[in-house]
């Protein structure tokens, strides 16, 4: 019958062979592409072995002769569906992906064996006609509320707070804060929706964590197959300080890194007259940074990335064949070609032509 593990096993098989395409897509690796395939054909053979499989009838004790005296015992012992065939499928596959990529996944995908596992042999057990409610209530006081509860807990919240840093360490900056809208907007609409319900069956739920959790450990795989964006080093932002009065810089020369925030502070002691600070390739050449136009006596800051190292122009838009001046890039911060003084803002007025 199409029970709920058939129904997981299918949507895990055609979410394993996605990954499968999606890993050769980005890496052009053929052998985790053929490994995720594999794991979705076993995945499949599983779908199609609980559609067709019909277990027998239950064993009823009602067609056996009863010795007089004694009360007939229920020895059925025909196991239920589960959900763990798959989710060991899927642990397994993860283990055959980190063997392929690195080894976190290798390490991941043994917790999950280990975990699947203790649930799958938990689940045998209370399922033999000797188990009790008794034994129940002893085995959750003792070891299921104080152990095993935080334990899969903590592992559950680590691999999703891992998986989820995987696909927002693999896109840019600006999708991953729209990625982590569009997630927060899905889990507290799944939520909403969950709490209308008056009564929803235990494995409808189930699957609908499972394929959440199957959904989201795909993602953070194929976040960890695609690797991280390029991150920048961050350096303290350099200050500088300019004065515009008269129609006129203070200043003729300016100094900074290269590839570096930096921060122009200009001081406007013109009443009434606008000025700006822009930079250029040279004069009349291609822009660099176009400052906003504001009018004095006020200070204003115009904050920009350098570029790289070289030469360049600086001026004053409305004024520009009276307030200009060359901005001199220096080597990036750290580099070894500029020597000792590389890397440090300077600022210097007219003598330093």
């Amino acid at each position: 019958m199409f029970n709920s593990a058939a129904k997981l096993a299918l949507g895990a098989a055609v979410i394993t062979a996605l990954a499968g395409l999606v890993h050769v897509g980005l890496t052009g690796d053929r052998s985790g592409y053929v490994i995720l395939l594999a794991a979705a054909a076993a995945l499949a053979i599983v779908t199609v072995a609980n559609v067709v499989y019909v277990a027998p009838p239950p064993f009823s004790p009602a067609a056996v002769p009863e010795a007089e005296g004694h009360l007939p015992a229920d020895t059925t012992d025909v196991a239920r569906p589960s959900l763990w065939p798959p989710v060991s499928a899927l642990a397994l596959g993860l283990i055959a992906i980190g063997m392929a990529t690195g080894g976190g996944l290798i390490i991941a995908g043994l917790i999950a064996v280990v975990l699947t596992a203790l649930a799958w042999l938990a689940q045998a057990w209370r399922e033999h006609p000797a188990w009790t409610d008794a034994l129940t209530e002893r085995l959750n006081e003792r070891v299921v509320i104080p152990f095993v509860l935080p334990t899969v807990v903590v592992a559950l919240i680590a691999v999703a707070v891992v998986s989820f840093s995987r696909v927002l360490l693999a896109v840019s900056q600006t999708a991953a804060w729209i990625v982590a809208l569009i997630a927060a907007a899905a889990i507290l609409a799944a939520l909403a929706w969950l709490a209308t319900r008056e009564e929803m069956a235990r494995s409808a739920l189930h699957v609908l964590v499972a394929f959440a959790a199957v959904l989201l450990l795909a993602s953070g795989v194929a976040g960890a197959v695609a690797g991280e964006r390029e991150f920048h080093a961050h350096h303290e932002e350099l200050h500088l300080k300019i004065v515009a009065a008269d129609n006129e810089f203070n200043l003729s020369r300016l100094r900074a890194p290269a590839s570096s925030g930096v921060t122009v502070e200009v001081d406007n002691q013109d009443e009434g007259v606008p000025h700006t600070f822009s930079v250029y390739t040279r004069a009349g050449g291609d822009p660099i940074f176009v400052g906003e136009q504001f009018a004095g006596a006020q200070t204003f800051e115009y904050h920009f990335e350098t570029p790289a190292e070289g030469r360049y122009w600086y001026q004053c838009d409305v004024h520009p064949r009276q307030m200009f001046g060359i901005f001199d890039v220096d080597p990036p911060v750290g580099s070894d070609e500029g020597g000792e003084g590389s890397g440090s803002g300077e600022a210097s007025d007219g003598n330093d032509h």
